[in-house]
C-alpha cells in the first residue's frame, strides 16, 4: 500500500472495492447505508466515468447488522 503514513488503508481501516458492475455495487452500498444495515465511515466513488461508473471506491466500514 503507498499513499500517505495517515491513509487508513494502511492500518487497514479502509479498502478499495472493484466488482464486475462497480456503479450497481456503489448503489448497493449507499441502499444499504440509507436502509442502515451498514454504517460507514467514507465511501468514494474513484475515477468515475462520463456514465457515472466508479473504476473502483473507497469505503471505511463501521458495523454492519
Amino acid at each position: 500500500v503507498g499513499g500517505s503514513s495517515t491513509s487508513q488503508h494502511r492500518n487497514g481501516g479502509a479498502g478499495d472495492i472493484e466488482g464486475e458492475d462497480n456503479k450497481e455495487l456503489f448503489s448497493l452500498i449507499v441502499e444499504m447505508i440509507e436502509d442502515k444495515t451498514i454504517t460507514v465511515g467514507q465511501l468514494i466513488a474513484e475515477k468515475t466515468d462520463e456514465n457515472g461508473v466508479p473504476a473502483w471506491f473507497v469505503w471505511q466500514p463501521r458495523s454492519c447488522r
